[in-house]
């Protein structure tokens, strides 16, 4: 293995090397070659070194330059190097990271992440916050923030009740969906399934709370035995 991740190495440090003297997006033949990746599924597994050298021979040519200082397409940027070697690291690792038992190094390296947004935003220390899977989620969520707060904060309506209708949530959060829906067409799709797992929420809220009286109930005042 330690062969193995210094062949890795030395790939890598040589592309990195290479990154300022090559072309920012591949040629059409270096593009054309990565259909030799394919094939049948092989029916044994492959020595690692050989799946390396594939994959740096065919894959890295075919790469575009992000990593370099000449890459403007889109909002991309170069990775720091301490960023690289940590993310090399966390492969070695081989974390599971859904809960904290099951890692926990990784439960502890998003926690001081968080912190440090939050801090470099200048948000309040007592703010929270989370990772989400990509934009889509992202956009969900600082919707689904954005309407809790507007629903909240309305000094003339207050909280939003738990009757509340579609028409009037349209009618509360229209300054969030509909200043955000002209930019970006996604955005009141988001917003009608936000919709739709707030009122399921509500729902299986409203059941729990009802079982949970019930319970109570029984438990203060059991049936008496005829």
């Amino acid at each position: 293995m330690k062969k193995l991740l210094v062949e890795t190495a030395d790939r890598a440090a040589r592309y990195i090397a290479g990154i300022a003297n090559r072309r920012v997006v591949p040629l059409p033949a270096e593009v054309a070659r990565l259909e030799s990746l394919g094939g049948p599924l092989p029916q044994l597994p492959l020595d690692p070194s050989e799946v390396l050298a594939l994959l740096d021979d065919i894959g890295s040519p075919a790469t575009v330059a992000t990593a370099g200082g000449r890459c403007f397409g889109f909002v991309i940027g170069g990775s720091l190097p301490a960023a690289l070697v940590a993310n090399w690291l966390a492969g070695a690792w081989d974390q599971n990271a859904a809960m904290q038992v099951m890692s926990p190094v990784a439960a502890k390296l998003e926690e001081i992440a968080l912190e440090w947004i939050v801090d470099v935003l200048g948000l309040p220390s007592e703010s929270g916050a989370g990772f989400v899977t990509g934009t889509t989620m992202a956009n969900f969520s600082a919707l689904a923030a954005a309407r809790t707060a507007l629903m909240n904060d309305t000094p003339t309506r207050g909280p939003m009740p738990r009757s509340s209708t579609h028409h009037d949530l349209d009618t509360r959060s229209s300054r969030i969906s509909l200043s955000s829906s002209q930019r970006n067409g996604g955005l009141r799709e988001r917003k009608e399934y936000l919709f739709q797992v707030s009122t399921w929420l509500r729902g299986v809220v409203s059941r729990r709370q009802e079982a949970e009286f019930r319970n109570r109930t029984l438990a203060a005042y059991p049936p008496v035995a005829e």
